[in-house]
């Protein structure tokens, strides 16, 4: 059985490696969270700013600011719909962390250099 685990991986290895780079992203990168989202960000504990709500968008996986305002958002989301993330506007990060569905998702939120902390919400808005 072991040995067949193993075949099996490297196989996967091998097409991964050898396959035109638009079909090894397919393959390896999550796709069921891909577009925009829009987040809500509730402050529950600290001196930050008042809450609010920024557009994302997700790509492959990979999260990006969808907006207007000077706001550095990158982060990812897996396979399994596990959100890692930060969120940084001049000197102020933010570390998030949550889950998202096909069309929701919720985490929470540190601001640890302010003391911060809250939750999160997202919906799919297209």
């Amino acid at each position: 059985m072991r040995a067949n685990s193993v075949f099996a991986a490297i196989t996967l290895a091998a097409a991964l490696l050898t396959a035109p780079p638009a079909m090894a992203q397919s393959i390896a990168v999550p796709r069921a969270f891909d577009g925009l989202w829009s987040v809500y960000v509730d402050v529950l504990r600290g001196n930050c700013a008042a809450n609010s709500s920024f557009p994302v968008r997700v790509v492959r996986g990979a999260i990006a600011y969808a907006g207007q305002v000077n706001i550095d958002v990158s982060g990812t989301i897996g396979r399994d719909g596990r959100v890692t993330a930060r969120v940084s506007r001049g000197a102020e990060t933010l570390s998030i962390s949550g889950r998202v569905s096909a069309a929701r998702g919720a985490g929470v939120w540190t601001a640890s250099s302010r003391g911060c902390s809250g939750r999160w919400v997202a919906r799919r808005a297209g």
